[in-house]
């Protein structure tokens, strides 16, 4: 049957709304993966309206087995410490970071900075490129502003690191396209038509836009834009048309908001995995070519999955997170088409896509976690349930991020592990999930 074990909680210095693996590797010890995790913190400060946080680099490694609260950074403790206690702590004046993205390894990067690092998504309406190696103190931080707030409408929300430019979204609806210099930046929004390096501003949704990826086409050199918002709408933008009077090529609206977006194919193994992080694409000559799909979830828990084709409605879909919506969804590498949600008030799910031809999947396992500091005590996880979080702070996951997946057994069909970030408890905990056998349908 499946399961999942809660095997270590680490205390963060402040709330943290974004998690990536920045890389992977076996432990000298033999214990299991030990995985470098970059940090996103952000914290809205009622009082003035400000924004803070930092970027930080989490060593984690496995310490053979078993629950606890032991296991972060090597021989540290698992309290992370407060902010500038950690040698790789970066923060950030006057904002947070809201996202962060890996660059598609498979399109290519226009500079030695992008090739190397991690996309940070700020608040302050920057964007940083952070290395993917553990830093060390001092370590320079390249960022360029993509558009002051009163220019974009809001606060920036999403980037999308394309071979010859970067795409923004932003609180109020707003998106823009903007030219890659030589040194990985780029520069602030203008409005000369005679610019060289002109920055493109369109309103891409009538409320609060969250997410813009690049949809690359099988056997072809050309991409979409997929972006999503508060309006519910998933919208396609075909960047050959006129940058000053953009339309979405094709749109569909969904349910409710729509929270991410992720570009997929259906790989040789038969399953969903995103096109971003596998070079197995359709060839040109392919039943494949020149399509590919877009996977979306949204306030209303559904994932999605949408052909670039046929877009009104989904080819799949699942309702994951029955009692809020789905923030973010990553794959687990080399799973064939197990994918994490993040399920904010709902905690996480594990969504198995490994089956590309059925109109929805199995049942998500899902589990949650209660606030480790509380005088209830520890927690743990819950199975395949939809209790409420107990405790002080209300449970909120923002994301999650897997790794170390081992090779199905005769009995079993997998497991790794993945690590969530509660952001008012300013938690972040490793679990060990084990996929079961599964009924046939």
């Amino acid at each position: 049957m499946d399961r999942v074990t809660l095997e270590c909680i680490v205390f963060l210095p402040a709330p943290c709304a974004a998690l990536i693996v920045a890389q992977e590797r076996a432990d000298n010890a033999g214990h299991g993966p030990c995985v470098d995790l970059t940090l996103g913190y952000y914290q809205h400060h009622n009082d003035g309206d400000t924004r803070t946080g930092g970027i930080d680099t989490l060593q984690l490694r496995h310490a053979g087995g078993g629950s606890g609260t032991a296991d972060a950074r090597g021989d540290a403790p698992a309290d992370h410490g407060a902010p500038g206690k950690s040698p790789s702590y970066c923060p950030l004046e006057g904002g947070g970071v809201f996202d962060l993205v890996v660059p598609s390894r498979s399109r290519g990067s226009s500079s030695e900075v992008m090739a190397s690092s991690i996309l940070a998504v700020c608040t302050d309406n920057c964007v940083r490129w952070w290395p993917r190696q553990p830093a060390s103190p001092g370590t320079s931080v390249v960022q360029f502003a993509v558009g002051s707030a009163s220019q974009t409408g809001g606060m920036l929300t999403s980037a999308a690191p394309l071979t010859d430019a970067v795409a923004c979204t932003y609180q109020g609806g707003m998106a823009s396209l903007h030219p890659w210099l030589p040194d990985g930046t780029t520069a602030l929004l203008s409005g000369d038509d005679d610019d060289p390096h002109r920055r493109t501003l369109w309103r891409a949704h009538n409320y609060d836009a969250w997410c813009v990826r690049e949809v690359p086409l099988s056997g072809s050199a050309r991409s979409l834009l997929a972006t999503g918002g508060d309006d519910g709408r998933l919208c396609l933008w075909d960047r050959r048309s006129q940058l000053h009077d953009l339309r979405p090529s094709q749109q569909t609206v969904l349910t409710a908001g729509v929270t991410s977006v992720v570009p997929v194919h259906r790989a040789a193994t038969g399953g969903w995995q995103p096109s971003e992080e596998d070079d197995s694409m359709p060839s040109a000559g392919s039943q494949e070519a020149d399509s590919c799909y877009v996977c979306a979830t949204s306030y209303g828990g559904e994932v999605a999955i949408y052909d670039t084709r046929r877009f009104k409605c989904p080819v799949s879909q699942l309702p994951c997170c029955r009692e809020s919506g789905v923030w973010r969804l990553r794959h687990v590498p080399c799973s064939g088409g197990v994918w994490v949600a993040a399920g904010m008030q709902s905690g996480a799910a594990v969504v198995d896509m490994r089956d590309a031809t059925a109109p929805s999947w199995p049942s998500p396992l899902s589990f949650h976690h209660t606030s480790h500091r509380t005088e209830e005590g520890e927690g743990g996880s819950l199975l395949n349930s939809h209790d409420t979080a107990t405790g002080d702070c209300p449970l909120l996951v923002y994301d999650a991020a897997a790794f170390g997946f081992a090779a199905a057994s005769t009995d079993d069909e997998g497991s790794f592990y993945v690590v969530t970030t509660d952001f008012y408890a300013k938690e972040l905990r490793r679990w060990r999930v084990d996929l079961g056998g599964r009924p046939s349908r």
